[in-house]
Order: C-alpha cells, then sequence, then structure tokens
C-alpha cells in the first residue's frame, strides 16, 4: 500500500509547480481543513505523500534564470506549510549551497519565510 500511495503522489506532484501546491496549500488552510471541503481519499493521500516527499522534488537553485528566485520561493513555501522540519533542513543544506544568491533569500522573506 505504501508503494502505491508513493506513485500516486509522485504522479500528482509531476503535474504541479511549486506554486500551484503552495496556492492549495492556502486554499486547505483558509477553508478549513480537509473535512470542510469534503474531499475526498485522493486529496488525503496526496496531503501524505507530499508531506512525506515535496522536498525531493524542490528545484536547485543553482539552476535559475536571470537570478528570479520566486519559483523556489513558492516551493519552499508548499514545503514550509507542508512539514516544517523538512523546510528547516532544506533551508540548511541550501544555506550551505548558496549563501551568495540574495535574491533567493529576499524572494523567500518576501512571501513570508524565515531565513
Amino acid at each position: 500500500m505504501k508503494d502505491k500511495k508513493i506513485k500516486i503522489g509522485q504522479l500528482l506532484l509531476e503535474c504541479l509547480t511549486g506554486e500551484q501546491i503552495a496556492c492549495m496549500l492556502d486554499v486547505v488552510a483558509s477553508a478549513g481543513g480537509l473535512k470542510k471541503m469534503k474531499a475526498g481519499p485522493g486529496l488525503h493521500l496526496a496531503m501524505d505523500v507530499w508531506k512525506e516527499h515535496l522536498h525531493l522534488i524542490v528545484p536547485d537553485p543553482a539552476n535559475v534564470y536571470k537570478s528570479d528566485h520566486s519559483h523556489h520561493a513558492a516551493w519552499c513555501k508548499a514545503v514550509h506549510e507542508l512539514n516544517q522540519n523538512t523546510y528547516q533542513a532544506l533551508l540548511s543544506r541550501w544555506r550551505k549551497k548558496h549563501n551568495r544568491h540574495r535574491n533567493l533569500w529576499r524572494d523567500m522573506k518576501a512571501i513570508g519565510l524565515s531565513v
């Protein structure tokens, strides 16, 4: 069953961008949760998979175009909303690897993330 969850979640993740996931999380939070949205088991399954695995597919900021890190910031916001522990681990790795990317940290702060 766990392998099936991971495969379904991976398919869903491949279809959505970080911004779309962050937007969906905002809707879920503002709607008062999945119960209020009368979400089916598929959405519950996707949320469980995202909580565990979303951080694994966040794009690397080293591959940025024209120093626009808003896309990376949106992915980080989605990771932060789902699992703060994995967000902190991702942030720790990025501080070491991408410390000189000032625009990355600026864009993350601009959407309200702690860096």
